[in-house]
């Protein structure tokens, strides 16, 4: 497949591991972001 300007590379992970206490990593639109806690209101 023609990528144009861009290198395309495919690969397969075999084995990955993180932390439970890592935070999710978030791409879109172009930059990062980190997801908040949403506040819960009872009434």
């Amino acid at each position: 497949h023609d990528g144009g300007d861009h290198e395309i590379f495919l690969a397969r992970v075999l084995r990955f591991s993180a932390p439970d206490t890592s935070d999710p990593l978030i791409f879109f639109r172009g930059r990062y972001h980190a997801l908040a806690q949403r506040e819960t209101v009872q009434s």
